[in-house]
């Protein structure tokens, strides 16, 4: 019978000679040894990441701006989050706001910086046609630069509804609203008429405002930390905008069609349950909301609420025998095991008694149209009105004027339009009054 040897295991000196073997074949080909090229490359790391620190540093004390030190900020603001993203939309708001909106003379300040990429937009940008005293249209490698920290951070963005970028001012779409015959017929028999119906939404681009006062200093201001301030403050009035045009735009006087209009008729279902009866609440909104979007065969992988935050506040404190029925659901994002969106009062606002509107859509079959283009125009004499604390845990609306309080405000406007393609896709409820009794 044959044998099988066992290979000897290599000895503690055999290893040490080849690694010797190995290490001056190394060192004889880069001049080093493998640990101090690790060591040396550790070393450049570090330098490399002091010296960024530095020049930042630098930069935030002094504001300089001269032209290598711009670059490296560009470079060193390109993080995974998208913090640097929109900063060219500050600079450009900067150089336009000093030279009273004219391209050519902003554009000309923005060389004197070395800011190159900045005076070439500048450049090209105009003023815009309905606003001769001084409006300015941000060119859209700019804008288009904003609006994905707008879609990350809009209600409507979180339904999943379509979003499409067009400079048509208006057209048309088609949509199935029911499906097709099926039936049996004979050999020689004719074949009748399919019974589709089909629908047609109509889409016209409205505009969308916001006002955004900004201080003078920051517009002033070298240092490029007030660049994050005014990019982030460009991008939530434009969230704004266009959360508000989605709910709770008229359809009229020029402006979008939000939800309050385009959802109404067989779609509006009202709740006349007395104010505080959850339970029987939550199965008359289900069976009459999912009911309804499930019977029209409506494909459901999109499908969300939409809750004002009393509702979310209401379901989360809702206790039977001592136990919370819903609030571990609520942590995980979902309501009756369907995803849901929280929405201030504002965008929902209450009807009589203080009820309270959900929906529920299928929002893959609602659609947002836009124009990239983003319009500016300003103003140093505007007032305008601003909530305020009034010391007794309220708030109270009081008149800003721009002059005294040292501010520019910007009138930040985008065209925009929004419907429900498919009717049946988006169901309401109002009426809703499930605050518990104190």
């Amino acid at each position: 019978m044959a044998t099988q040897n066992t290979p000897a295991l290599p000895t503690e000196e055999g290893v040490q000679a080849v690694r010797t073997i190995v290490n001056e074949l190394f060192q004889k080909s880069v001049g080093c040894t493998p640990e101090e090229l690790g060591e040396w490359r550790a070393q450049q790391t570090a330098e490399k990441a002091a010296r960024h620190q530095a020049e930042v540093a630098q930069l935030q004390a002094t504001g300089d701006h001269d032209p290598a030190f711009m670059s490296k900020v560009r470079g060193i603001a390109k993080v995974d989050d998208h913090e640097g993203l929109g900063f060219e939309a500050a600079r450009v708001l900067q150089h336009a706001a000093s030279a009273k909106f004219d391209g050519k003379l902003a554009a000309s300040e923005a060389s004197k910086m070395g800011e190159k990429q900045i005076a070439e937009v500048l450049e090209r940008a105009v003023n815009t046609e309905d606003d001769p005293s001084g409006g300015f249209v941000v060119p859209e490698e700019v804008s288009n630069k904003i609006w994905p920290l707008v879609r990350r951070s809009t209600y409507m963005d979180k339904l999943n509804v379509q979003i499409e970028q067009t400079k048509a001012m208006q057209f048309t779409q088609t949509s199935m609203v029911s499906a097709s015959a099926v039936e049996w017929i004979g050999e020689q028999d004719q074949i009748k008429a399919s019974g589709v119906a089909f629908a047609k939404k109509g889409f016209r681009l409205r505009h969308a405002r916001g006002l955004l006062p900004v201080s003078n200093t920051w517009l002033k201001s070298s240092n490029t930390g007030a660049l994050p301030m005014i990019r982030n403050s460009m991008v939530e009035t434009l969230r704004l905008a266009k959360d508000f045009a989605f709910f709770m735009g008229l359809g009229t006087n020029n402006q979008p069609e939000g939800l309050n209009v385009s959802v109404r008729g067989d779609q509006l279902h009202s709740s006349a349950l007395a104010a505080g009866n959850i339970q029987s609440g939550v199965e008359q909104l289900y069976l009459t909301l999912f009911g309804a979007i499930e019977d029209a065969h409506i494909d459901m992988k999109d499908l969300r609420w939409v809750l004002p935050h009393a509702v979310k506040r209401s379901l989360m404190m809702y206790r039977e025998n001592g136990l919370y029925i819903y609030q571990d659901e609520l942590k995980r994002g979902l309501f009756l095991g369907i995803p849901f969106v929280s929405v201030p009062p504002d965008l929902i606002p209450r009807g009589a008694g203080d009820s309270e509107k959900i929906y529920l859509g299928a929002w893959n079959k609602t659609k947002v149209v836009h124009d990239p283009k983003i319009d500016i125009a300003k103003s140093t004499e505007t007032a305008y009105e601003q909530d305020v604390p009034d010391g007794s845990g309220g708030t109270t609306t009081v008149t800003r004027f721009a002059f005294p309080a040292d501010e520019t405000v910007f009138r930040i406007k985008t065209r925009m339009d929004c419907g429900v393609v498919h009717a049946p896709a988006v169901q309401a409820m109002d009426g809703v009054v499930w605050h518990q009794a104190a």
